[in-house]
């Protein structure tokens, strides 16, 4: 109990009421060692439209179990239902900062600790800092913006350039390299305006001509610049 959210002296029956609930967003995993009950998972998926591609969840061993494989086993039929039949990308959950072994737990399977919820719950008097953790399968990571890689497509095949403001592969993209040395990759000089054309410092519009550069600030014309406080500025020599 001291490890979830729950509190002492809870009605078993709202308990069977709640795992007796079917919700087409949750399932259940149980641990059993002859009929008996040792362990058991609960995965959710987020159900908004937006955030489908994750899901979270809560285990709890007993605890005369606890150390035994159980929660390894829990674990790995976790993972199988949510990579290989929910097709979940994101996995995250809450640990307090003390529970070593579950953390540890984790860990072995990929989750990392992404952030520390302060004063997370109330516990045996006081209160306890909880870990949010999650995994993310590397396998659906988006190319690197730029990066030539092999992909076949409908209309050809071989060495394809990906943009790296619009995602398009496209293999007769520009290359682009700026002082300095960085290089980079586009599609259109659409897209090469929109990432590497500074913006005017009052109208904030795209300078893809010579504009003016004053004060260290680059402005589309002598205009701008004046409203924008430069001196000594003109269009016209």
């Amino acid at each position: 109990m001291a490890e979830t959210l729950g509190v002492p002296y809870s009605s078993e029956q709202a308990w069977r009421e709640e795992l007796a609930r079917e919700r087409d967003d949750r399932f259940a995993i149980v641990a059993c060692v002859q009929d008996e009950v040792v362990g058991h998972l609960a995965l959710s998926v987020y159900m908004n439209p937006r955030t489908r591609h994750s899901g979270h969840f809560g285990i709890a061993v007993r605890d005369d179990w606890q150390g035994r494989g159980v929660g390894t086993a829990l674990m790995e039929a976790c993972l199988d239902l949510a990579d290989n039949w929910l097709n979940l990308t994101r996995l995250d959950l809450r640990v307090y900062t003390d529970n070593a072994p579950a953390i540890a737990l984790y860990k072995k399977f990929g989750f990392e600790i992404e952030g520390t919820h302060r004063r997370f719950a109330f516990r045996n008097g006081g209160y306890v800092d909880a870990h949010v953790m999650a995994r993310l399968r590397t396998d659906c990571d988006p190319p690197a913006p730029g990066k030539i890689y092999e992909r076949e497509t409908s209309e050809r095949s071989g060495a394809v350039a990906q943009c790296e403001v619009c995602g398009n592969d496209y293999d007769k993209a520009i290359s682009v390299t700026v002082s300095g040395g960085d290089s980079h990759t586009f599609d259109s000089f659409e897209c090469a305006i929109h990432a590497l054309a500074p913006a005017c410092e009052y109208c904030n519009v795209k300078v893809i001509g010579h504009g003016i550069e004053a004060d260290g600030s680059f402005y589309c014309c002598a205009h701008c610049a004046r409203m924008a406080g430069a001196e000594g500025v003109s269009d016209r020599v």
